[in-house]
Parts: C-alpha cells; sequence; structure tokens
C-alpha cells in the first residue's frame, strides 16, 4: 500500500505541470458550463436522432445526412433513463479533456516535451476549446477519436507488443473510421496517414522488403478503415437505395442558405487569423517544415498534411465558411504553433544563460536558484500566451456562436406536452423540442417546402409547433416573405391553438404556437 501511494505521488511530481494544465481546463470549462449555453439546432437534432435510432423510428427525429456514431453513444444513456443533455455535457468535457491529454503525447512525442506543454496550455484555456465543451455536438467525441488514432500511428511499433503489426494497423484504420463516421471530413485525417507514408517512401531510400512491409501495413489500414465504414455504406443503400446519400446530402445542406452565412473567400484571413493572433505562426511552422526537411518524419508530415488538407477543404471547397468547422483542425495548428513557441523559448533561455556557467563548488548551493532562473522563460512565454489568447475573448464575442439566452418558453411547451399526455407524433419548426420530450418529431423544413411537408405529411402527425423566427427570409426576398405569411395564416385557420407565446430569442421576436390538427382536440 505504502508503494502504491509512493509511486502515485512519485508520479504526480514527475508530471505536475501537465496535471495543472489539465486542472486549469478543467475549472475553465466547469465555469463554461455553469453558464447553461443553449444548445445550438444541430445539438438537438443529435439528440432527436438518437432516440430515433433506439426507438426504431418512434420517437425523435431523422435527417440522413447526420452521422451516427454520437447519436449511437448518446441514445444508449437515453434508453437507460439518464438525463441526455447532463450526460452530453458530462461526455464533452471528458472529451475536451482527453483532446488535450492526446495533444500533449502527440507533440511530446513528435516534436518535444516543452512543445507538448505548450499545446496542452493553449487548448486548456483557447475559447474555442472551451466552446465546444457542453454544446453535445460531433466535434469533441469525434477529435477524441482522431487524435486517439494519430497517436496509436505514431507510436505503432511500441505500442501492444505482443500483437502481430497486422492487427494493431487493422486496429487503427478501425478508429480512423469510426472518427470519420463521427465527422465526416475527418475521413481526410485517416487519407492524411497514406500520403504521409508515400512522401516518406519517396524522400527515402528503402529496400524492396520495407516497400513489401509498407505496403502489407497500408492494405490492413484500408481493412480496417473498411470494417465499420462498408456496413455503413450497406445500410445507407438498405434505407435509401443510395449508399453515399449522407454524403452527398450533407454537401448539399452545407450549400443551402449561403445568404445567411459568410461566402467571402478570404473570410478565414479576416475573421479567424485577425481575431486568434497566435495562428498567423502558422506560415512560419511550415516555412520550417520545409526548411528543416521535416517532410522526410513521417509523423511530422501527418500532422501538417492533416491540417492542410483539412483547411484547403472548408477554404476552397465548402462554400459556407464557419469558424466553427476549423475547430477539427485546431489540435493539429496547436501542435504546430507550439513546437515554434518552444524553440523561440529554448533559443532565448540559451541567450540569457549561456554565460551561466556554475563553478562545481557551488552547483549544489545553486541548483534551486538556477532551475527558478531557466523556468523563468518558460513563466513568461505562459503569460505571453495567456494574455494574447485573454484579448481574444472581447473580439471572439462579437462572432455568434452561442448565446446565454436559454429557451425557457420551448421548455414550457415541453411540459404542456408531457403534463397533457400528447405522445402522438409532431410536425415542427423547431428541433428545440426534442430535448423536453419524446414525441416523434417530423420536421417542417424551411418555408419554401413547409407547405408542401405540411401537406405530405398530414395523417402521421396530430400535433404542429410552429416558431416564426424559424423561418428565415432575407430582407430583400418579398417571395419569401409573403410564402411565410401565407403559410403561419394557414396554419392557424386549419387548425386549433392550444398554445400561443412572444418572447425574445437570440435577439429576434419569436412567436410560438401549438396546435392540434383540424377537430383533434385533448381528450
Amino acid at each position: 500500500m505504502d508503494s502504491k501511494i509512493s509511486s502515485m505521488f512519485k508520479t504526480v511530481k514527475n508530471n505536475w505541470i501537465i496535471i495543472s494544465i489539465l486542472i486549469i481546463a478543467l475549472v475553465f470549462r466547469l465555469v463554461h458550463l455553469n453558464q447553461n449555453f443553449n444548445l445550438w439546432w444541430d445539438s438537438s437534432i443529435y439528440l432527436g436522432v438518437s432516440k430515433y435510432i433506439y426507438t426504431l423510428g418512434s420517437s425523435g427525429i431523422w435527417e440522413p445526412y447526420r452521422p451516427l456514431i454520437h447519436p449511437i453513444l448518446l441514445g444508449f444513456f437515453w434508453k437507460i433513463g439518464a438525463n441526455v443533455v447532463w450526460v452530453g455535457k458530462f461526455l464533452d468535457l471528458i472529451f475536451s479533456l482527453t483532446t488535450i491529454i492526446l495533444s500533449y503525447k502527440i507533440a511530446k512525442r513528435v516534436y518535444s516535451k516543452k512543445a507538448a506543454y505548450y499545446t496542452a496550455f493553449i487548448l486548456a484555456i483557447a475559447p474555442l476549446s472551451i466552446m465546444f465543451t457542453g454544446l453535445i455536438l460531433t466535434e469533441p467525441l469525434a477529435l477524441t477519436l482522431c487524435l486517439a488514432a494519430v497517436y496509436l500511428f505514431i507510436n505503432r511499433e511500441t505500442i501492444l507488443p505482443s500483437w502481430k503489426n497486422k492487427y494493431k494497423n487493422l486496429m487503427i484504420g478501425t478508429i480512423f473510421a469510426i472518427a470519420a463516421l463521427t465527422k465526416f471530413p475527418l475521413a481526410m485525417i485517416f487519407f492524411s496517414t497514406l500520403i504521409a507514408r508515400q512522401i516518406i517512401a519517396r524522400k527515402q531510400v528503402i529496400t524492396k522488403h520495407q516497400i513489401i512491409k509498407q505496403l502489407k501495413e497500408s492494405i490492413f489500414l484500408l481493412f480496417g478503415f473498411s470494417i465499420p465504414f462498408i456496413p455503413y455504406l450497406i445500410l445507407n443503400y438498405i434505407l435509401y437505395s443510395d449508399p453515399l446519400l449522407p454524403f452527398t446530402s450533407g454537401s448539399w445542406i452545407v450549400g443551402t442558405f449561403l445568404w445567411q452565412y459568410d461566402t467571402n473567400f478570404w473570410f478565414y484571413f479576416t475573421d479567424f487569423f485577425p481575431v486568434y493572433q497566435l495562428f498567423a505562426i502558422i506560415p512560419f511552422a511550415i516555412i520550417l517544415f520545409i526548411i528543416n526537411k521535416d517532410y522526410k518524419n513521417e509523423s511530422k508530415t501527418l500532422i501538417v498534411t492533416s491540417s492542410t488538407l483539412l483547411f484547403l477543404y472548408f477554404w476552397l471547397i465548402v462554400p459556407r465558411k464557419e469558424i466553427r468547422y476549423l475547430i477539427m483542425l485546431y489540435p493539429f495548428w496547436i501542435i504546430l504553433i507550439s513546437d515554434i513557441i518552444a524553440k523561440v523559448e529554448t533559443r532565448i533561455s540559451q541567450l540569457l544563460f549561456q554565460n551561466d556557467k556554475l563553478d562545481p563548488s557551488e552547483k549544489k548551493s545553486n541548483t534551486q536558484k538556477s532551475i527558478f532562473q531557466k523556468f523563468q522563460p518558460f513563466l513568461a512565454v505562459v503569460i505571453i500566451i495567456t494574455a494574447i489568447i485573454g484579448a481574444q475573448v472581447f473580439p471572439a464575442a462579437n462572432i455568434s456562436y452561442t448565446t446565454t439566452v436559454y429557451d425557457s418558453e420551448i421548455e414550457l411547451l415541453g411540459d404542456y406536452i408531457i403534463e397533457n399526455k400528447i405522445t402522438e407524433p409532431i410536425l415542427s419548426s423547431s428541433p428545440y423540442i426534442i430535448e423536453h420530450v419524446d414525441n416523434l418529431i417530423y420536421p417542417t423544413a424551411d418555408i419554401s417546402l413547409a407547405n408542401a411537408v405540411y401537406e405530405r405529411k398530414a395523417g402521421d402527425y396530430s400535433y404542429i409547433l410552429v416558431r416564426d423566427c424559424d423561418y428565415v427570409c432575407h430582407s430583400s426576398d418579398t417571395e419569401c416573405k409573403e410564402e411565410k405569411e401565407k403559410f403561419l395564416n394557414r396554419i392557424d385557420n386549419e387548425n386549433n391553438l392550444l398554445q400561443q407565446v412572444e418572447y425574445n430569442f437570440k435577439r429576434n421576436i419569436c412567436i410560438l404556437s401549438f396546435y392540434s390538427i383540424g377537430n383533434y382536440k385533448l381528450s
């Protein structure tokens, strides 16, 4: 027992810096969670999809382009009776801390321990990293899985020594696939591993035996990736007669309602880098990567290739520009940034202490002072990083990522539905209600489709929930506004109003109305 306690204290002593960083990260995230931020539209849909899966379609909501891994995880806890919202927030907290740990380990393995400390510290206090904790989106889980796969890949020669290489590569490929099925664009990270291997093969003189070994490893990585991916494609074919429908429909969705989002080609250079100034170091990291010929290092090539491909995809291919997309390459960029910071800090330390050569007889008495002196540059850089990131909070607040306004009116309507034992399906303009009820929800879609859905789904639903501010029209689109008014009037004229409330939500005035259809009245 004493030896275990002694070993534990030794572990804490040897890892006190990263433990301190994790404590800081935990405190920041708990403070953030205490704000009770409103869930996003997508968050509510993922909750709905999780209910839909576990009830085989008798509850929740369904959208074919949503990845299934996160809803499957959430749905398990809902099925066993847990409060899925609080479980989702708790899981986000775990995933966020795990992302920090994995990023730390990757940076330590690929670059240096000092770069790893900076990586962990920046992730611990960065506003974007903290923001995603508690929104119950797919990103925290997807990043955890992706970073786990990357960490296993770069350590595949040393991990699980009793396993054969082919089984290791099967496992790594499978984890990459699960990450991609949690967030589709992360499939690029897997293909970055294959690209990195090809680059290394071309830059090094390798034997025929090594070529065969590398080919076998790549084949088993692909096999591992196929293990969860092929069944998913088969499922899509069974459900939609199109194995690629979730991917094509997902691509279509991000190309709709572009006027509500920024499509400026230079958006990330005007709205991201000027706000998050630390990322201005990225070009220097790429230049140093080329100058030092780090492309001969498989792990460094993987990190650079992964972040570059993802950024080019979101910048050049995805028409809708959102800073939230960049969270998927955040850890990779921060690892590159931290390596540069660590190199600069090391060089400063060398300049400061190059003449600090103690006489051997004085070393023992001056050891503590020397350690403190050499620790000063690290503390100074940490303070500078904190100041830079602290200054980001204010301009970042101007970007409408989330809101402290909790939609209590939707919750009150949920209470009304439960109290009146309303279990029938609901046609709804808002997915937010799914957080509070377990009914089957049919989404009305946007105003251009709402009337058609209302007619086509007639007979499938018994109640209607409409919130006028869910139907958004461009200020100059008079046709859309007229269609919206006609649709809302039609719903009001043809159905029985049960509840209605007007309130402010996300700087808009919303009218929330709940109807029973036709002559369908509460018993």
